[in-house]
């Protein structure tokens, strides 16, 4: 990825109003969902970590402040995670593997 798009993607996620939208949405969906940790994979600058407990996080970017890690292979054991968060991902990978890891590491 081009350093000057990522470095604005990264400081976008903080307050663009998509994001927030986004995010408010996503909290709002999982909300009502029990879970004791949860992965997010691609997950950028991680920003849903400041709303969940327990997060993990997993991105292929170097600048993540997370995991840097490829989602077809995740660093996990078995069974490690009750929620995963897949948030304009698959688009951008071979889905089958990626499936294939989060049912794995659910």
């Amino acid at each position: 990825m081009d350093k000057y798009f990522e470095n604005k993607y990264i400081e976008i996620q903080k307050n663009w109003w998509w994001f927030e939208s986004r995010r408010n949405l996503i909290l709002n969906l999982i909300k009502d969902i029990p879970y004791n940790n949860v992965l997010e994979i691609g997950c950028g600058s991680g920003e849903l970590s400041k709303y969940l407990k327990n997060y993990s996080g997993i991105d292929i970017s170097e600048k993540t402040p997370f995991i840097v890690g490829d989602a077809q292979n995740l660093p996990f054991e078995d069974n490690s995670f009750d929620l995963i968060l897949l948030l304009d991902l698959l688009e951008h990978t071979d889905d089958k593997a990626v499936m294939n890891e989060v049912y794995r590491v659910l």
